[in-house]
């Protein structure tokens, strides 16, 4: 059961909304205009994206981010099913943060599944059986000056009623991230054009005082 801040869950999981129930059409081509299709980075070991991920920023639509506005200290921690054959590309994403105080603030977390893994790093990602987006790891490797992992998420969904909302994270192993290593996962993602609204690019409160859910 996700736990919500007592004051702000409500409003939050309702304003929500627009973005989990914007996918009427999955894993659109490059044709449609609703979404931009962003393939997976090709060589992405889709299980190496399994553990822990610590959100260095973000660029996100209205619903997503009034969920987060308020948020700090944000992780993702992801999980893959493991069936008789190994690995079915299924797997489970628990997004945790506190509200507003790194160390003392409301823990909130939320647990959404990847499914119908079309290439690996390209999922759906649903929220329950009525509502999803679409998921995909656009860019994951090491720097090779720094050694600091990171992995690039992008999802995005439509819908007629609500319209198209989407997330872009910039994501790494450990809570910093080197400015210079940051700023190049923000221009290669912004040059694939799925930032098609222009919004701005929010860093996260990683604070050393994080107390992590």
């Amino acid at each position: 059961m996700a736990r919500v801040h007592k004051c702000v869950g409500a409003a939050a999981l309702l304003l929500l909304l627009p973005t989990v129930a914007a996918a009427s059409s999955p894993l659109p081509s490059p044709s449609q205009q609703q979404c931009v299709y962003a393939p997976p980075q090709p060589n992405v070991t889709y299980t190496d994206y399994a553990g822990v991920w610590y959100e260095i920023g973000r660029i996100q639509t209205p619903g997503g981010a009034f969920f987060q506005k308020d948020c700090v200290c944000t992780t993702l921690n992801v999980s893959f099913d493991h069936g008789p054959s190994g690995s079915s590309g299924n797997g489970t994403v628990e997004n945790a943060c506190r509200f507003l105080e790194p160390a003392t603030g409301w823990p909130v977390s939320f647990v959404s599944h990847l499914s119908d893994m079309r290439l690996p790093g390209q999922w759906l990602n649903r929220f329950n059986s009525a509502y999803a987006v679409n998921y995909t790891i656009i860019e994951k490797g090491t720097d090779a000056a720094t050694g600091e992992e990171y992995s690039v998420e992008y999802d995005c969904g439509s819908q007629a009623l609500f319209g198209t909302n989407y997330c872009i994270h910039i994501l790494a192993r450990r809570p910093t991230m080197s400015d210079g290593l940051r700023e190049r996962l923000l221009q290669r993602a912004l040059a694939l054009g799925i930032n098609t609204r222009d919004l701005p690019f929010v860093l996260t409160n990683q604070s050393s005082t994080c107390k992590y859910v």
